[in-house]
């Protein structure tokens, strides 16, 4: 099977208005955040937290799972509203292209690095929402947020690069927990640190 791209980027910005909308309407849910929680969801952009998985204390204070990156429960969900269950379910449309265009060495689909880079952005947006008090607009434009996105794919192609098989692991992980979502019936500041600043990478798993 031959990739259209033209398709693909017919999508682009219908995901990016859902992915939007999403992320806002299940930040405070998925993140713990109270009605006036605006600094701790500031915190959370902080080292990149929210691209972790996260285990929460008794006061719904987050630590994030250091060998667990880009698989927070929020970017799952976003991941497999945009895969299986939105308008354009790209997951569904170019299912094949998810095994073709990878080839990766667990033999199983993947989750390409520029829209898993798109929807951690957009998970950062939403946070940055909420810590200026949730006002009535929220812009997702790439002039706003091109910084954030960009160094997320530098960042993952970084990893892909120094560790592959660990990277292909983690990609093919995150596909499989948004499949598993499916399956449920579930429904920019400038940036100077390293993106991986509290990674485990010793702790993650690989081919």
């Amino acid at each position: 099977m031959v990739l259209d791209l033209s398709e693909v980027d017919a999508c682009i910005p219908i995901m990016r208005c859902e992915l939007k909308d999403n992320a806002c309407t299940n930040v405070d849910g998925y993140f713990h955040l109270g009605h006036k929680d605006f600094t701790k969801a500031k915190t959370l952009t902080e080292k990149l937290v929210y691209i972790y998985a996260m285990k929460f204390d008794g006061n719904n204070n987050a630590t994030p799972i250091r060998n667990r990156p880009y698989q927070g429960e929020l970017l799952v969900l976003l991941i497999s509203n945009q895969l299986f269950h939105s308008s354009r379910a790209i997951g569904v449309k170019f299912a094949s292209c998810f095994v073709e265009i990878t080839k990766n060495k667990s033999k199983c689909p993947e989750i390409p690095i520029p829209f898993l880079a798109l929807v951690a952005t957009a998970v950062y947006s939403a946070l940055l929402w909420k810590s200026l008090g949730s006002p009535g607009k929220s812009n997702f434009s790439g002039n706003q947020f091109s910084e954030v996105y960009s160094y997320h794919v530098k960042s993952l192609e970084q990893l892909k690069h120094n560790t592959p098989g660990k990277f292909h692991y983690m990609m093919a992980d995150i596909y499989e927990a948004a499949h598993k979502l499916k399956r449920n019936g579930a429904t920019g500041d400038h940036i100077e640190l390293n993106a991986f600043e509290l990674l485990d990478l010793e702790g993650m798993e690989e081919d």
